[in-house]
């Protein structure tokens, strides 16, 4: 396997004083480096002919020299497109790697490829003196800077894991990347200044996990004079940097690193306070600031063995030694902030009382524009019941506030069928909230409570759904359907997976068949299964799926039906087989919930329904029928599989298409 090629890029700028070290250093990698790019912002100490020099003994070496000093951000734009290797390291002039820098951080990315970037521990060179300090034996934060526990590979979740536990420190000048990962995360974000190289490495570690060398391979300049040092000095860039950070943990593209940053804030540790100033007046980040001081007081109470009684008690004993003066001036200040606070009481009752009577007007003006619609129920809730109230939901008028529907339910409660009556109230697409009452005086005192109160009165439509004629249902439009329907169930997902499991590649029927009194569909289902036994061994590919509820299975002396797969006998609730209805590749049987369910999907096949009369639709192929028998139902079928084989089959997992689009199986 061929040795992965590696790139490193030295930003400088007035920094000729550093580059015949940095710049020997790189050059005089044990391992070399494939590509060198030194790019220089426009300097004037004559930095650009000790360069020159260097280059015109090494070939790898590409020199862009800026015309004027453009900012790191910008060279560092210029210089990233003419990368043509795998890896990069990007170092400064001022700091220096160390002869077997690449010799050591390349062995692992090599060994795991998956990994976004190899990063090692972190050293120091103290200014212009030549001193070289560890930071991990540093006292109090040399335990965070220890890599020596950590194994060679980090995966993404054990990078999760030990952020979850401390801060992980990614030095930056240490970090060898992985290209392509680099420009999956976008690159170094300009906003971020000085910390967009930081932040790119953490987001790469969470997504790619990385690699770790546990020794120092790379030391960074401490000096007041470095960029870093520049940008931190400036209150005006150090928040705009802030909010650019946060405004990052905001967009959807970075919602997983939020994620990680709130569970993991260890992150957070290089901001340290500027956190808590720069986040106090943003109530969108309260999240992330709020688990940042929660893990902050965990760490103290955890490194320093504080109690909360021991905090409070040291807070005493420091107000105690301030002294007799410090506790005056304090009381004095305390005083005169009540004096303004009780002055100021005056205006804060006038305020609350403004923003009271606004909440009373636009309370009544929302509700001014709700819509309660009533209806009526006598006796059982049969199959023109159901198509009425489908009628009763198309019909209703557009309305910008929410529709809230009221049923009251006449006569003898125990002859209603509450499972065809929720069958279209729990999946309706029309409702903000319904009631149900059994009781007529009871609804009669709280539907005149509802219509009548506040001012000016919602308004009120009514309807009888028991009157034969008075809500007919006639041409089905597709439109009002996806109103009335909520286009997707929480039992879609497990019909989907139930026609994947069950009915691998087949071409799915859903089936839907006239129910006696009891809500069953045995009688009916009796006489189709003859029809359904010879059309399955013409066509094996189909598989039918009946959606009513059904005994047959679940009785001893009858055997199951085994060219039908009762849906409802198999433990699924109403919502999953509206939701099949929706999802087959074609619908057979009566415009109850099940089928004009599926006319709202566009699903085709054969719609039975005395209303509607003969009527094909080529376009979908979708009959309507008035009434037909099992063998003219299925040659429809015949027909729909004929034109799907020659359109292209569609299968039967896949969403249904928006309203508007012809349906395809």
């Amino acid at each position: 396997m061929p040795a992965a090629t590696v790139a490193i890029i030295l930003s400088n700028y007035n920094h000729g004083r550093y580059l015949p070290e940095s710049l020997g250093a790189i050059c005089g990698q044990s391992r070399p480096a494939d590509q060198i790019i030194v790019i220089d912002d426009g300097s004037t100490d004559g930095s650009a002919a000790i360069v020159e020099e260097v280059a015109a003994r090494d070939g790898r070496i590409t020199f862009l020299r800026n015309g004027r000093n453009l900012g790191l951000q910008e060279s560092i734009a210029r210089a990233l497109p003419l990368v043509t290797t795998e890896y990069l390291a990007w170092a400064a002039s001022d700091d220096r790697l160390l002869p077997d820098f690449l010799e050591r951080s390349m062995p692992p990315l090599e060994r795991h490829p998956d990994a976004g970037l190899c990063f090692s521990e972190l050293s120091t060179l103290q200014g212009d003196t030549g001193e070289v300090v560890g930071v991990a034996g540093a006292p109090g934060v040399g335990h965070l800077y220890d890599l020596k526990d950590l194994p060679e590979h980090l995966t993404p979740a054990t990078i999760r894991q030990r952020m979850k536990r401390g801060y992980l420190p990614i030095a930056t000048n240490s970090v060898v990347v992985r290209r392509t990962a680099l420009l999956a995360v976008g690159g170094y974000s300009p906003e971020l200044d000085w910390r967009s190289d930081w932040f790119a490495y953490t987001v790469i570690a969470l997504r790619f996990g990385a690699c770790v060398v546990p020794d120092a391979l790379a030391l960074r300049r401490l000096s007041s004079d470095s960029y870093s040092a520049r940008g931190m000095r400036d209150s005006v860039r150090q928040a705009a940097t802030m909010g650019a950070l946060f405004d990052l943990l905001a967009q959807p593209g970075y919602r997983d690193i939020r994620r990680a940053f709130r569970r993991c804030p260890s992150n957070f540790t290089p901001l340290r306070s500027r956190m808590l100033k720069y986040q106090l007046g943003r109530l969108r980040d309260l999240d992330l600031l709020s688990a940042y001081l929660i893990w902050v007081t965990r760490q103290y109470k955890r490194e320093q063995g504080l109690t909360v009684a021991g905090l409070l008690a040291k807070l005493a004993v420091r107000f105690l030694r301030a002294g007799r003066a410090r506790v005056r001036r304090l009381l004095a200040a305390l005083a005169r902030r009540l004096r303004e606070a009780l002055r100021s009481l005056r205006w804060g009752r006038r305020g609350m009382r403004l923003i009271y009577h606004a909440l009373l007007k636009y309370r009544e003006q929302r509700y001014a524009r709700k819509m309660n619609v009533v209806g009526s129920v006598r006796g059982a809730v049969t199959q023109e019941v159901v198509r009425n109230m489908v009628a009763w939901q198309v019909g209703m008028p557009t309305t910008t506030g929410g529709i809230h529907g009221h049923l009251c339910i006449e006569g003898d409660p125990d002859q209603v069928q509450l499972d065809r009556l929720f069958s279209l109230l729990c999946v309706s697409g029309s409702f903000e909230s319904f009631n149900i009452f059994f009781d007529e005086q009871v609804a009669a005192r709280e539907l005149a409570r509802i219509l009548m109160k506040p001012e000016p009165p919602p308004v009120a439509v009514r309807f009888d759904l028991c009157e034969p004629h008075a809500l007919a249902l006639g041409p089905v439009e597709v439109a009002g359907l996806q109103r009335a329907f909520l286009p997707l169930f929480d039992g879609r997902r497990t019909a989907i997976h139930y026609v994947k499991i069950a009915h691998p590649r087949a071409f799915v029927v859903a089936l839907s068949l006239s129910e006696d009194d009891d809500g069953f569909a045995d009688e009916a289902l009796g006489k189709w299964l003859p029809h359904l036994h010879r059309f399955r061994r013409e066509a094996p590919g189909v598989a039918f799926c009946l959606l009513n509820r059904t005994m047959l299975s679940q009785d001893q002396d009858e055997p199951a039906p085994v060219d039908v797969s009762p849906l409802r006998s198999l433990g699924f609730g109403l919502s999953d087989a509206v939701a099949l209805a929706q999802i087959a590749d074609a619908f057979i049987g009566r415009l109850d919930a099940f089928g004009l369910a599926a006319i709202g999907a566009q699903r085709p096949g054969v719609y039975i329904d005395p209303a509607s009369g003969d009527r094909p639709n080529a376009s979908s192929a979708t009959w309507f029928v008035a009434d037909a028998a099992p063998e003219q139902c299925l040659d429809i079928l015949r027909v729909v599989l004929r034109e799907r084989r020659l359109s292209g089959r569609r299968s039967p997992t896949t969403p249904p298409p928006a309203a508007g689009e012809p349906g395809t199986a």
